[in-house]
Protein backbone atom coordinates (compact mmCIF):
# COMPACT_ATOMS: atom_id res chain seq x y z
CA UNK A 1 0.00 0.00 0.00
CA UNK A 2 2.67 2.52 0.87
CA UNK A 3 4.99 1.40 -1.88
CA UNK A 4 1.80 1.91 -4.29
CA UNK A 5 1.09 5.31 -2.82
CA UNK A 6 4.91 6.55 -3.06
CA UNK A 7 4.76 5.59 -6.78
CA UNK A 8 1.89 7.37 -7.31
CA UNK A 9 3.41 10.42 -5.97
CA UNK A 10 6.55 9.73 -7.65
CA UNK A 11 4.23 9.50 -11.25
CA UNK A 12 2.30 12.47 -10.50
CA UNK A 13 5.38 14.66 -9.61
CA UNK A 14 7.51 13.47 -12.84
CA UNK A 15 4.14 14.45 -15.15
CA UNK A 16 3.80 17.83 -12.99
CA UNK A 17 7.19 18.83 -13.76
CA UNK A 18 7.83 17.35 -17.33
CA UNK A 19 4.68 19.38 -18.64
CA UNK A 20 6.12 22.67 -17.27
CA UNK A 21 6.01 24.97 -20.39
CA UNK A 22 9.31 26.16 -21.68
CA UNK A 23 9.76 29.74 -22.42
CA UNK A 24 12.56 31.07 -25.00
CA UNK A 25 13.59 34.66 -24.72
CA UNK A 26 11.33 37.00 -26.45
CA UNK A 27 13.43 39.85 -25.90
CA UNK A 28 14.70 41.95 -28.99
CA UNK A 29 18.62 43.39 -28.68
CA UNK A 30 19.89 46.52 -29.94
CA UNK A 31 24.05 46.43 -30.72
CA UNK A 32 25.86 49.17 -29.58
CA UNK A 33 27.37 50.64 -32.71
CA UNK A 34 30.91 50.92 -30.86
CA UNK A 35 33.19 48.46 -31.95
CA UNK A 36 35.29 49.04 -28.94
CA UNK A 37 34.26 50.29 -25.24
CA UNK A 38 37.93 51.92 -24.31
CA UNK A 39 37.97 54.47 -21.85
CA UNK A 40 40.67 55.37 -19.05
CA UNK A 41 41.28 57.46 -16.06
CA UNK A 42 44.45 58.16 -14.35
CA UNK A 43 43.76 61.50 -12.35
CA UNK A 44 44.82 62.73 -10.16
CA UNK A 45 48.13 60.95 -11.27
CA UNK A 46 48.00 62.45 -15.02
CA UNK A 47 45.55 64.97 -15.34
CA UNK A 48 45.59 64.99 -18.64
CA UNK A 49 44.52 60.89 -19.26
CA UNK A 50 40.88 60.90 -19.04
CA UNK A 51 39.12 59.52 -21.78
CA UNK A 52 35.03 58.49 -22.15
CA UNK A 53 32.80 56.78 -24.60
CA UNK A 54 29.16 58.30 -25.36
CA UNK A 55 27.22 55.29 -27.21
CA UNK A 56 23.97 56.10 -28.81
CA UNK A 57 21.61 52.65 -29.23
CA UNK A 58 18.64 53.58 -31.40
CA UNK A 59 15.37 51.82 -30.52
CA UNK A 60 12.80 50.69 -32.81
CA UNK A 61 9.48 52.16 -33.09
CA UNK A 62 7.44 48.99 -32.57
CA UNK A 63 9.67 48.54 -28.76
CA UNK A 64 7.27 48.15 -25.92
CA UNK A 65 8.19 47.57 -22.20
CA UNK A 66 10.86 48.77 -20.25
CA UNK A 67 14.59 49.18 -22.24
CA UNK A 68 17.28 47.72 -20.26
CA UNK A 69 21.06 48.50 -20.83
CA UNK A 70 22.62 45.23 -20.43
CA UNK A 71 26.59 43.74 -20.67
CA UNK A 72 26.74 40.55 -21.98
CA UNK A 73 29.75 38.19 -22.12
CA UNK A 74 30.40 34.40 -23.05
CA UNK A 75 33.12 32.52 -20.99
CA UNK A 76 36.74 32.86 -22.05
CA UNK A 77 35.85 36.18 -23.12
CA UNK A 78 39.12 39.03 -23.35
CA UNK A 79 38.43 42.21 -21.23
CA UNK A 80 41.14 44.54 -20.56
CA UNK A 81 40.98 45.66 -17.11
CA UNK A 82 44.07 47.42 -15.61
CA UNK A 83 43.57 46.88 -12.26
CA UNK A 84 43.24 42.74 -13.38
CA UNK A 85 45.94 42.73 -15.59
CA UNK A 86 48.31 43.53 -12.51
CA UNK A 87 46.71 41.72 -9.66
CA UNK A 88 44.87 44.47 -7.94
CA UNK A 89 43.11 43.18 -5.28
CA UNK A 90 40.58 45.35 -5.49
CA UNK A 91 38.59 43.59 -8.63
CA UNK A 92 37.47 44.67 -11.84
CA UNK A 93 37.98 48.74 -12.34
CA UNK A 94 34.30 50.41 -11.57
CA UNK A 95 33.06 52.27 -14.84
CA UNK A 96 29.85 54.72 -14.31
CA UNK A 97 27.35 55.16 -16.19
CA UNK A 98 25.68 58.09 -17.39
CA UNK A 99 22.24 58.63 -18.98
CA UNK A 100 23.12 61.99 -21.33
CA UNK A 101 19.55 62.17 -22.75
CA UNK A 102 17.27 60.60 -20.18
CA UNK A 103 14.79 62.63 -17.86
CA UNK A 104 17.31 63.65 -15.56
CA UNK A 105 20.09 64.52 -18.27
CA UNK A 106 23.63 63.56 -17.38
CA UNK A 107 22.46 62.00 -13.89
CA UNK A 108 24.54 58.40 -13.39
CA UNK A 109 22.26 55.34 -13.33
CA UNK A 110 24.27 53.08 -12.83
CA UNK A 111 28.19 51.57 -11.92
CA UNK A 112 29.44 48.20 -12.78
CA UNK A 113 32.64 46.15 -12.87
CA UNK A 114 33.07 44.21 -16.47
CA UNK A 115 34.01 40.26 -15.53
CA UNK A 116 37.43 40.11 -15.94
CA UNK A 117 39.21 36.63 -14.14
CA UNK A 118 41.56 37.75 -11.60
CA UNK A 119 44.39 37.40 -12.60
CA UNK A 120 44.71 37.38 -16.56
CA UNK A 121 42.04 38.60 -18.92
CA UNK A 122 39.58 36.32 -20.21
CA UNK A 123 36.21 35.87 -18.46
CA UNK A 124 35.76 32.62 -16.25
CA UNK A 125 32.23 31.90 -16.97
CA UNK A 126 29.47 34.05 -19.22
CA UNK A 127 28.66 36.86 -17.52
CA UNK A 128 25.36 38.67 -18.59
CA UNK A 129 24.46 42.12 -16.70
CA UNK A 130 22.04 44.30 -16.26
CA UNK A 131 23.25 48.18 -15.60
CA UNK A 132 19.88 49.21 -15.26
CA UNK A 133 16.07 49.64 -16.63
CA UNK A 134 14.59 52.85 -18.33
CA UNK A 135 11.45 53.82 -20.22
CA UNK A 136 12.42 53.20 -23.92
CA UNK A 137 12.92 56.52 -26.19
CA UNK A 138 13.66 56.55 -29.83
CA UNK A 139 17.40 57.35 -29.04
CA UNK A 140 19.29 56.23 -25.40
CA UNK A 141 22.46 57.54 -25.36
CA UNK A 142 24.72 56.77 -22.51
CA UNK A 143 28.56 57.87 -21.27
CA UNK A 144 30.99 55.47 -20.06
CA UNK A 145 33.40 56.76 -17.60
CA UNK A 146 36.27 54.82 -15.52
CA UNK A 147 35.69 55.85 -11.41
CA UNK A 148 39.87 55.15 -11.54
CA UNK A 149 41.77 52.00 -10.80
CA UNK A 150 43.93 50.89 -7.91
CA UNK A 151 45.75 53.50 -6.86
CA UNK A 152 48.65 51.55 -5.39
CA UNK A 153 50.08 50.13 -8.86
CA UNK A 154 52.22 51.89 -10.16
CA UNK A 155 51.62 52.45 -13.44
CA UNK A 156 47.69 53.14 -12.63
CA UNK A 157 46.04 54.01 -15.43
CA UNK A 158 41.96 52.80 -14.67
CA UNK A 159 41.90 51.60 -18.15
CA UNK A 160 39.19 49.46 -19.02
CA UNK A 161 38.64 48.02 -22.93
CA UNK A 162 36.86 45.09 -25.15
CA UNK A 163 35.97 44.55 -28.46
CA UNK A 164 31.92 44.88 -29.19
CA UNK A 165 30.13 41.91 -31.75
CA UNK A 166 26.67 41.02 -32.60
CA UNK A 167 26.91 38.75 -29.12
CA UNK A 168 29.51 40.23 -26.70
CA UNK A 169 29.18 43.76 -25.03
CA UNK A 170 26.49 46.34 -24.58
CA UNK A 171 23.09 46.12 -25.88
CA UNK A 172 19.69 48.08 -25.13
CA UNK A 173 17.56 45.17 -24.53
CA UNK A 174 13.52 45.71 -25.08
CA UNK A 175 10.42 43.75 -25.99
CA UNK A 176 11.25 40.98 -23.24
Amino acid sequence: MQFTTLLLTLAATLQATTALPTTASTCQRVRSPASMLNIANAQPRIPSYFSTQTITFTIPATARGACALIADFPANYTIVDYNVQHGSTQGPIKINVIDVNGPAPNSIVGTVGFPSAMPGQKTKTAAKLTINSFACREKMTFRFESTGGDRSIQYYTGEVGFEQTDKVGLFVEHSC
